[in-house]
């Protein structure tokens, strides 16, 4: 390692030696700096990196040619005071990508993070035109400019901003411990909630610490506005004494009474805290008719902010003896504390709702890179034909083109088609570079400054103290990053266009229904096809310091489309969604007895089979012997038999009759004995005379019939058995089963099957009113979105002011109100297929994303779009007013010049009104962008590019 130059001379020759730096504090107290020079048109760099904390340096040398050192590693060592020696190791590395190198930086932040990204990017050079083959003119293209999409740039402030801060702002003074004069500054700085301080501000007002008119602090105090009006209207130079001594003239102080003394009397004093809080109170809880009190109070701040400076002598830049100082004290706009806002710039100025999110991001400084067609050039071989001397060629192709109405049909949809594709094409460059800024973003690292890219703009975020952060961009560095991510736009525009060029090359072979080429001559006969590319010149253009407002939109094509439905005699009504099952229920099981008609006919369902039912009667009846019958009985299948009777009889109750049902034994039916015949013989009185002969016959055959329960058949189920044996001529038996469903719904598998069955015509019903419905509403899109660009920005124009002042404190505000503080022309925004607040920020492009055609794309991106992520810029010198109506609940009675500011948006405010270090523009540079177009070469040399020439 070897020493750090100390000397002035030194280092400006180290700093003219290495024109790029990077700087990074690092773990143990290391202040790493790293300078390099570009070397080799790219290809290699050469530098040296530093421990600022220990004056240890080592030099290094990285190149990409063959057999160079692509990557060093170093160990840089320090002892500082009262501290045990250190050591870091630090890699430095040189990476390619196409035509892009980077150089890639590896090093310990603490000792759980380390740095591991890109320091330096720079092209390797190459001429802006490719060389045309020879004897070929370019086709010129009629002028075209228009904006590809802007930049943010942050960055800290410069010198002359942070010196000037004393002159724009005035500041609330810091009330002494335990005073009783500030009690509405200790109650806001005590509140937790919008609602606390409002209602303390409300109760301030009817205190008489109220500020109603200047005349109740004083006679002085009361003359303090027209002494600020008159200052104003002095041109010419003062010296701090003679301010002083006119100060204390216009302002009719006694002669034995300095202003240093003033301001340090009971009348100043007392008047201070009154009008401080005076302010809050009006800020929080104002009105219309407070705008005079405002004013009168705003200029006896500024011209106090004044006599303090004058009378203690304190230095300022500009000098306070110059009429710009003076003015700027007396315009200087009033600075509360954070707490006093009803939303807290700290952390973050950031507020939202379930309809979106929104965040202050900062002030950034915009760059618009614009475009302009300079022509057409040719590009790739599309084709070669070959036809040798004599030799004729003919070429049968099939042809596509259909008849009658569908062949007009076929041309109409060629033409806007075409119409669609040329809309699309001229803003194809800026589509392909949001897409890589969404997904390679190109990282930068400053001190104390975050990077976070979001859609086409890119922007650095720090803190709202951007003061602080001892960084700022290399001259040109800008432009060397915007160049960089066109140039990949263009690289991945190739990749897209090659496909697509190969199906119009088909179809275009397809339409041609014969081609023939006939050499007669004695030379051979070539064509040549070459794509055509489009040459596009980009510059920047910059528009200045904006302050940048992020919004995060959940599906943020939705009210549109809820319009679109509502249009029309007939409102367009997605189909209801099947109902969502319980937690760790299968999906299916949202069907059952009692809803099924209902979700059926939501999708005209009316003949879906009805459930299984809860109770079956089984009934069976035997009029022959029959031994373990299996035939007559058997329970279905998801019921089991509850409970069951068995009815016997037979015709003479002289016959037994004996049954079985399922193994349950029935009593057998009782017999009754059949009567004999019986003769009775008459007494005889004599020999002659004998009485009647009496007989009795048989008696008649008695049916019977008994109903007995079955016992022991409970629960049974599949076939069950019966027996009936008799010997009786003429009998019946009849079994009665009563059958019930087994266990609960949820588990039989006679009701599962039928919730499957029924779920899955529900399904295929709504996937079709689905269809129907998506189709009728593609239509309508379709019919709607004649300006895509102009759809899209203003629908979210619109969701991004709903946001905003749906998620404000106080109802003061509306959206009329908020749109015209933005610059909505520069507003640009990224679509993702992932929720609002997702993990991955940045996904990859899908591929059937990637594939889909361009005409399409766009409005498909926007359709489909789950959250869209929206920058959008304020215009020049609408900032302060906005920022007031972020942070209070009312607008600022004293209009809208005077509106005050916070302490943590002084450094922001500050950036905007001092202007920065202005760069020289930067070079413009040239892209080709392909496309589809086919051009017949007029001759038949094939060119070769010159040395060291590539595309892009």
């Amino acid at each position: 390692m070897s020493p750090l130059p100390d000397s002035p001379q030194a280092i400006a020759q180290e700093a003219d030696r290495y024109p790029h730096r990077w700087r990074r504090q690092a773990r143990a107290g290391f202040d790493v700096l790293v300078e390099w020079r570009i070397l080799d048109s790219g290809l290699a760099v050469e530098g040296q990196i530093r421990d600022l904390a220990s004056k240890d340096a080592a030099a290094f040398a990285l190149g990409l040619q063959p057999g160079a050192v692509h990557r060093q590693t170093f160990i840089l060592r320090h002892a500082l005071p009262r501290q045990s020696p250190a050591s870091i190791d630090v890699t430095l590395h040189l990476k390619r990508d196409g035509d892009s190198v980077s150089l890639v930086c590896n090093l310990p932040i603490t000792d759980q993070e380390y740095f591991n990204w890109s320091i330096g990017d720079w092209s390797l050079q190459s001429p802006d035109f490719p060389a045309s083959p020879a004897g070929e003119d370019r086709i010129q293209a009629p002028q075209d400019a228009g904006d590809l999409f802007p930049f943010v740039w942050m960055q800290p402030l410069t010198r002359r901003q942070a010196g000037e801060i004393g002159l724009h702002f005035v500041a609330c003074p810091q009330p002494p411990s335990g005073s009783a004069a500030w009690p509405l500054y200790l109650s806001l700085a005590g509140a937790e909630t919008a609602a606390a301080k409002i209602q303390a501000a409300g109760s301030f007002r009817q205190q008489p610490q109220f500020v109603d008119a200047l005349p109740q602090l004083g006679a002085t105090v009361a003359l303090m506005p027209r002494v600020r009006r008159q200052l104003l209207e002095l041109a010419q130079p003062m010296p701090d004494n003679e301010l002083v001594h006119w100060l204390e003239h216009a302002l009719a102080l006694p002669p034995h009474l300095t202003l240093a003394d003033y301001l340090a009397g009971d009348e100043w004093q007392t008047a201070v805290p009154q009008l401080w809080q005076s302010l809050f109170a009006i800020a929080l809880d104002g009105s219309v008719a407070d705008a005079g009190p405002a004013d009168q109070i705003a200029a006896v701040v500024r011209l106090g902010l004044l006599m303090v400076l004058a009378s203690e002598g304190i230095p300022t830049m500009p000098m306070l003896a110059t009429a710009e100082a003076r003015n700027f004290a007396l315009c200087a706009r009033p600075v509360f504390p954070d707490f006093v806002a009803t939303r807290p710039p700290v952390p973050a100025l950031r507020g939202g709702n379930d309809s979106g999110r929104w965040e202050a991001l900062g002030i950034g400084q915009l760059q618009v890179a614009r475009h302009r067609l300079l022509g057409y050039t040719p590009g790739e071989l599309a084709d070669v034909v070959n036809v040798m001397p004599r030799e004729r060629q003919e070429v049968s192709e099939r042809s596509l083109l259909d008849m009658g109405g569908s062949e007009r049909s076929h041309h109409a949809r060629e033409r806007e088609s075409s119409q669609r594709r040329q809309r699309s094409e001229s803003s194809d460059l800026a589509n392909v570079i949001a897409e890589v800024m969404a997904a390679d973003g190109v990282l930068r690292n400053l001190s104390n400054v975050t990077p976070a890219y979001d859609n086409l703009n890119m922007s650095l975020s720090g803190s709202w103290s951007g003061a602080g952060a001892n960084a700022g961009w290399q001259r040109g560095g800008s432009a060397a990053l915007a160049q960089r991510i066109t140039e990949l736009a263009s690289r991945r525009m190739h990749e897209r266009v090659s496909h697509r060029r190969g199906l119009e090359w088909q179809a275009l072979r397809e339409r041609r229904s014969s081609q023939q080429i006939d050499n007669s001559g004695h030379d051979r006969l070539v064509g040549l096809y070459h794509w055509v590319d489009r040459v596009v010149r980009v510059r920047l253009e910059p528009l200045g310091a904006r302050l940048v407002l992020a919004f995060h939109l959940p599906q943020p094509a939705q009210p549109w489309l809820q319009h679109l439905c509502r249009l029309g005699p007939i409102p367009l009504q997605p189909p209801p969604p099947l109902p969502s099952p319980q937690p760790g229920q299968p999906p299916y099981s949202v069907v059952t007895a009692a809803n099924y008609q209902s979700l059926g006919a939501a999708y005209g369902l009316l003949d879906l089979q009805p459930p299984p039912a809860s109770q079956l009667t089984l009934v069976a009846s035997v009029q022959h012997a029959t031994l373990g019958d299996l035939s007559l009985l058997e329970v279905p299948a998801g019921y089991s038999v509850s409970a069951g009777t068995a009815t016997l009889a037979v015709a003479d109750s002289r016959y037994a009759l004996a049954c079985s049902v399922g193994g349950s034994d029935l009593p057998n039916t009782a017999t009754i004995p059949a009567a004999a015949l019986s003769v009775t013989v008459p007494s005889c009185s004599s020999s002659t005379q004998v009485g009647a002969v009496t007989v009795a016959p048989d008696t008649d055959p008695v049916p019977k019939s008994s109903t007995s329960p079955l016992t022991g058949i409970a629960g049974a189920t599949g076939i069950i058995p019966i027996t009936v044996m008799t010997a009786a001529p003429s009998f019946a038996v009849t079994v009665q089963l009563q059958c019930s469903l087994d266990g609960t719904p949820s588990d039989n598998p006679l009701v599962l099957s039928w919730q499957m069955r029924v779920y899955a015509r529900l399904q295929e019903a709504w996937y079709a009113a689905n269809g129907d419905y998506q189709s009728a509403l593609r239509e309508r899109v379709h019919a709607a979105a004649q300006r895509d660009s102009d759809l899209q920005r203003q629908v979210l124009q619109q969701a991004c002011l709903d946001v905003l002042v749906s998620s404000l404190d106080g109802s003061g505000h509306e959206a009329a109100d908020m749109a015209p503080l933005f610059d909505w022309p520069h507003m640009t925004w990224h679509y993702s297929q992932r929720h609002a607040g997702s993990a991955q920020a940045w996904p990859e492009p899908a591929p059937s994303q990637r594939m889909r055609s361009d005409e399409d794309g766009h409005l498909h991106a926007f359709v489909h779009a789950q959250s869209a992520r929206v920058l959008v810029p304020v215009l020049p010198g609408r900032e302060p007013w906005l920022l007031s109506l972020l942070q209070f609940p009312v607008p600022w009675a004293g209009g809208f010049t005077d509106a005050p500011a916070t302490q943590s948006t002084v450094a922001l405010l500050e950036e905007l009104l001092v202007p920065g270090e202005t760069e020289p523009p930067p070079a413009p540079w040239t892209l080709r962008v392909p496309t589809t177009l086919l051009y017949l070469q007029s001759g038949s040399q094939l060119t070769l590019p010159q040395e060291g020439t590539h595309g892009p």
